[in-house]
């Protein structure tokens, strides 16, 4: 069961990548990591919470200022 949750969500995140024409590099730059770690985040090899938060504030065209990184799985 966990990994359809993940298959939908790398499809759900390379929506938004088509949608909005994003590329890794472009991403990679204004995230400040490296491309390689953008590009593993996309085939679901890594988690990464930088990524996440970039592309919320992209969707919802919102500025995160704080958060709080919650470790407990």
């Amino acid at each position: 069961m966990q990994n359809f949750e993940l298959n939908r969500k790398i499809m759900i995140v390379n929506f938004i990548f088509m949608m909005y024409g994003l590329k890794v590099t472009k991403v990679a730059k204004d995230i400040h990591v490296a491309n390689s770690t953008v590009s593993m985040y996309l085939a679901g090899e890594i988690k990464c919470t930088y990524l996440e938060l970039y592309l919320i504030e992209k969707v919802f065209k919102i500025k995160i200022k704080d958060y709080t990184l919650n470790t407990e799985e």
